[in-house]
Order: C-alpha cells, then sequence, then structure tokens
C-alpha cells in the first residue's frame, strides 16, 4: 500500500470528468428508454421530456439516491484482494467508468437500449479478472442469510434477468393492455368510461412509485440505530402507506382533476381538428411565396430572435449597429442559444412512419383507438413518466455512479474502507447534471427505436407498458430478483406490440436489441480489461529506466563480492551466490512477481547467503 496519495489525485479528478461523460451515456440511453413510450405516443415532445428529467431525475438522485452503494456492483466482485493495493481498484474503477461511457454511446448510436447496471456490472468483471484472476469474480454464491431470492448473488444470476425481466414485464404488460382495451378502448363510450378508470390508475401509479421509492429509493439511515426507513416501515407498513397515498390521491383526481380533464380534451381534440382543416384547405389551394410582414425568409428568421435583417447580418459580421449595445447583444446571445436549444430538443422522432416501410406497415396494421380517449390517456401517461422519473434517478443514477465513488472513498479514505460507501451529493449532482444533458442532445436515437420503430405508440399502449414495467421492477426489487430497467422497458413495449400479432413488432430490430444485451457484458468486460492492462500492466519508460539502474548496480555489487570471494579462496562460495541470484531471478520471474520485486527477492537471497558466509 502506498504512502504517497497525491500521486493519484489525477485519478480523482479524471474519474470526476468520466463519470460525467458517463452520465451522458446514461441519459442518452438508459433515461431516453425510459421515456421512449411517453415521446412516442405524442403524450410529451422530446423537450419536455428533458425538462421532466431535468427537474425529476434530478431530484431523485439528489434527495433519495444518497444510498449505501456497492463500490463493487452487486456482489460480483470480491473486495479482499484489493486490500493490499487499493490504489489499483481506484484505477481499475476509473477504467471501468470510461469503458461504460463509451459504450453506452456507442449502443445509442446503434439504437441499441442497454442496461447502465450491467454495463457497469461487466466491466468490473473485465476490470477483475485483468488485475486478480478469476478467484476475484462471484461467479455464483448462495446467502442463506438473506431473504427470498436476495440469497442468490454473482454473474449467474444477472444471466438468468436477461429472460426473466423482458418476459415478466411483457407478460404483464400485455394483461394491464388486455384490461385498458377490454373495459376502455373498445367500450361504446370509451371516452367516458376513461374519464371513470383515470382516478384508479394514478392511485395505482402512485401506490407503486410510493413503495418503489420507500424499499429503493429511500436508503438514507434514520434514527439512533442508523437503520433504512425500509427496515424501519417493515413491508406491512411500506404496503399500507403505499396504498393510502394512491387512494387519497386518486379520490382528490376524481373530485378535482377530472372535470377540468373532460373540458381539455375536448379543447384539444377542436384544435386538432381546426389544424387538420387548416393543413387540408393549404394543400387544396394554389402555393404562394410565404413572407412574414413582407420580409424574406432569412429575414423573418432574423426577426424570430428580435434583429431586423440587415442588423443580424451586420451582428454576424460583428457590427453592432444602431442597436448595438451590450442589452441588445445579451438578447441575441440569449436568443442564438434558445434557437439552438430548441434545434437540438425539437427533433422530429416520428418522420420514420413514413420513411421506413417496416415501420409504416407496423402502424397501418395495428388498430388505432378513439382520439378523446387516447387523449385522457396522455395526460395520465405525462403522470406516470413523472414518477418513474423520479423514482429512476432515485435508484439508478447513484447506482451508476457508484464506480466514481469508490475511487472517492479510497482516495479520501487514503486506503480500502470496505465494500460500502455512501455517495457523496456532489458525485449525484454531476450524475444528474450528464443525463440531463445526455437526453437532451442525443436521447432522440434511443426514443425513436424504442417509442416508434418498435411496435406502434400511442398513450393507451404506452400506459400500459410504462405500468406493466414498473410493477415487475418494483416486485424485483422487493424480493431481490436482478431486473433491469431497460429489459423490463423493452419487454414491456415488444408484450403490448405481441397483442396486434407478430406484424405488430419490429422483429428486425428486436433481434439487434437482444444481440446488444448479450454483447453488453463481453464488450463493456472486454475494453476495461484492455484500458486497465494498459495502464497496470504495460511496460513503463520511466521505471524500465530506473530498472535498468537497480539491475546495473545489483549486477555490479554481486560482481564486487564473487571477486573478492575468489581473492580470499572462497571460488566455491562465489560460484554458489551468483547461481543462487540466478535461480531466485527465475523463480520469481516464474511467479509472475513484478519487476522491482523479483530484483528485491534475488537481493535478499544474495544478503542471506552473505551473512551466512560472515558467521
Amino acid at each position: 500500500m502506498t504512502d504517497n496519495w497525491d500521486q493519484y489525485e489525477w485519478i480523482v479528478v479524471m474519474g470526476a470528468m468520466l463519470a460525467f461523460f458517463t452520465a451522458y451515456g446514461i441519459g442518452a440511453n438508459d433515461v431516453a428508454n425510459a421515456f421512449a413510450t411517453s415521446v412516442g405516443a405524442r403524450s410529451i415532445t422530446l423537450g419536455q421530456a428533458v425538462v421532466i428529467a431535468g427537474v425529476f431525475e434530478f431530484a431523485g438522485a439528489v434527495l433519495l439516491g444518497s444510498s449505501v452503494t456497492d463500490t463493487v456492483r452487486k456482489g460480483v466482485a470480491e473486495t479482499k484482494p484489493f486490500e493490499d493495493d487499493p490504489e489499483v481498484l481506484m484505477y481499475g474503477m476509473m477504467c471501468v467508468i470510461a469503458a461504460t461511457g463509451l459504450w453506452l454511446l456507442l449502443a445509442s448510436y446503434l439504437e441499441l437500449p442497454v442496461s447502465t447496471t450491467h454495463s457497469a456490472i461487466g466491466g468490473i468483471i473485465g476490470m477483475a479478472l485483468t488485475a486478480k484472476g478469476s478467484e476475484a469474480v462471484v461467479w455464483y454464491e448462495f446467502d442463506d442469510s438473506k431473504e427470498a431470492l436476495k440469497k442468490y448473488k454473482g454473474v449467474a444470476p444477472i444471466i438468468v434477468s436477461w429472460v426473466v425481466s423482458p418476459v415478466f414485464s411483457g407478460f404483464l404488460a400485455m394483461g394491464l393492455f388486455l384490461f385498458v382495451r377490454r373495459f376502455i378502448l373498445q367500450h361504446e363510450d370509451s371516452r367516458q368510461r376513461s374519464f371513470i378508470f383515470f382516478p384508479f390508475l394514478v392511485g395505482v401509479t402512485i401506490a407503486l412509485n410510493v413503495y418503489f421509492i420507500i424499499y429503493k429509493g429511500f436508503k438514507r439511515k434514520l434514527g439512533k440505530d442508523k437503520k433504512a426507513l425500509s427496515d424501519i416501515l417493515g413491508a406491512g407498513w411500506s404496503t399500507l402507506i403505499a396504498l393510502g397515498l394512491g387512494t387519497i390521491i386518486g379520490v382528490s383526481i376524481w373530485f378535482f382533476f377530472i372535470p377540468w380533464l373532460k373540458e381539455k380534451v375536448e379543447q384539444n381534440l377542436r384544435e386538432q381538428d381546426s389544424r387538420a382543416a387548416a393543413a387540408s384547405a393549404r394543400s387544396l389551394g394554389p402555393e404562394k411565396p410565404q413572407k412574414r410582414n413582407g420580409d424574406s425568409g432569412r429575414n423573418a428568421d432574423s426577426r424570430r430572435n428580435g434583429d431586423s435583417g440587415r442588423n443580424a447580418d451586420s451582428r454576424r459580421n460583428g457590427d453592432t449597429g444602431r442597436n448595438g449595445d451590450p442589452a441588445n447583444r445579451d438578447r441575441s446571445a440569449a436568443g442564438r442559444l434558445a434557437g439552438a436549444v430548441n434545434r437540438i430538443t425539437d427533433r422530429d422522432v416520428h418522420g420514420v412512419i413514413k420513411t421506413d416501410k417496416q415501420v409504416a406497415d407496423i402502424y397501418e396494421s395495428s388498430k388505432s383507438y378513439d382520439a378523446g380517449t387516447e387523449e385522457s390517456f396522455k395526460y395520465l401517461q405525462v403522470f406516470t413518466a413523472t414518477m418513474d422519473s423520479f423514482a429512476h434517478g432515485a435508484n439508478d443514477v447513484a447506482n451508476a455512479m457508484g464506480p466514481f465513488a469508490a475511487i472517492w472513498d479510497i482516495y479520501k479514505n487514503r486506503g480500502f474502507s470496505g465494500s460500502k460507501s455512501d455517495v457523496p451529493e456532489w458525485i449525484l449532482v454531476i450524475g444528474g447534471a450528464g443525463i440531463t444533458v445526455g437526453l437532451a442532445t442525443y436521447g432522440y436515437n434511443i426514443i425513436r427505436a424504442i417509442g416508434v420503430k418498435l411496435v406502434k405508440m400511442s398513450a393507451s399502449r404506452g400506459f400500459a407498458i410504462e405500468l406493466g414495467a414498473a410493477t415487475v421492477i418494483v416486485v424485483g426489487s422487493r424480493y431481490g430478483i436482478p431486473l433491469s430497467t431497460t429489459h423490463c422497458q423493452v419487454g414491456a413495449t415488444v408484450g403490448v406490440g405481441l397483442m396486434e400479432g407478430k406484424k405488430g413488432v419490429n422483429l428486425q430490430l428486436l433481434l439487434k436489441v437482444i444481440v446488444g444485451w448479450v454483447i453488453t457484458l463481453v464488450a463493456v468486460g472486454g475494453v476495461t480489461a484492455a484500458f486497465f492492462a494498459q495502464g497496470v500492466y504495460a511496460p513503463s519508460i520511466p521505471n524500465l529506466d530506473a530498472i535498468n539502474r537497480y539491475t546495473s548496480g545489483m549486477n555490479g555489487t554481486l560482481s564486487d563480492m564473487t571477486d573478492l570471494l575468489s581473492d580470499l579462496g572462497q571460488s566455491e562460495t562465489a560460484t554458489n551466490l551468483q547461481s543462487s541470484y540466478e535461480e531466485t531471478l527465475e523463480t520469481a520471474a516464474d511467479g509472475s512477481m513484478l519487476q522491482a520485486e523479483i530484483f528485491d527477492s534475488a537481493f535478499a537471497a544474495v544478503d542471506e547467503q552473505c551473512r551466512t558466509l560472515l558467521s
């Protein structure tokens, strides 16, 4: 173990930057996957999803995410092998963060929704194998002291979850959509039915999310005994609190929200009809050049940012003109910034329906339902997206920041303090900021793939998908089933799509997604192993120079000693000393010792021979 910890400060700094980079990837992939159904169903826009994520993911992470997180994720790596060299674990975790971020961005580019948790676990497996060998990895372990399925941990249960997560979520989402379709969508007065069921469905969603937050989010230690809230309340009280809040809010919605919702739905439908009529009239009328206030399109664009065409051109050339005071320059800069943000978040993720024949066939073959009924489900979906975002931030963001929390914990304590550490709020702030930027700038790829291309998405389907996935996640969290939120979301989406038959699912995209799940552990593990091996085992020019000087000094000392022994008539002893030195070098090298340790061992052998001779 080193005494000079300042030399590893760069790992903390680099780890923080890479943690933001990985959080960006989480926003582009994992969080985008969570919002895919809401954006795909047009319940919210991409810009609104960014706002919801920015507020509720961030709040969930900072307020409830400061939990006791396994620094060696999910029990897949042994901690004991790193106790003597914690600085190696620091560097290894930095490699895990870098590889995870790279994979999440590559997967987002390839339209592959992958599990952040499994990505980090794959990286830790690769790092542990490279650092300490197979004995450092927990392939399978049974702990009889734990309850229910929490007894099982290691790599094997994670592989099982690849099947368990999507299958369970798919069947439950199918059941929920079957219920919604049978009792609401296919009813002769489906719109009124949707208003009747709305408070009940909101109450169920509230109850599930409250239960989830208690058991997976709120892990701060409370009271004199420093127990988690879930341990203090127990399953019974947690269930009663969740059901009670769900009931109270559901009843309140019936009396105070439903009357407004009815008027709002009718208003939205009238506006949609007006826009459709206007669009139809424009398509039938003669095409005319469109000008705003007598300006060209270029000048109109300029005026939307508060500038005339001439002044806009002047400002682009650095001339402030008549109105070029600092306030106007600030407004112009703010306008350009707002325009840039709008261009980023105003992505047309639904255009693929017209350009991709396979996607168009899925939408054409799938049934559509009453527009007013779907409109009411949009508000329900906005609510579920908000609640899921808060719970996701409370759980997954803190977990994703676990590897960097390990780096900080080791550096702060100047050594390995144990298998668990508190995740500081400032680390969660890095995660919350990163995911917001990632969703805003690159989340559209995964949203388009899962929310538009995989199945036909509507508000009613999206609600069943979100509630089905959330239910399985809550149950799995309670009983220790190693589920992935990503796998649950995709499984639920496919389950609802299959309600339209096999033509209701983009099988080609689904196959690509499954392949992505399988290779996640291998891909991230391999990249992490390469990063780690390059940094730890690759030759170092300064170290090689030091070793060469050390070797020359050792060889010179040995030569002087053997010459002295020969002059004293101890030629046989000199020969034995030389042989002992060479044999020790060979033995140490065969034992895979580091260079410095090899020469230290050889020098110890020489020293022992000299002491024996002198005695």
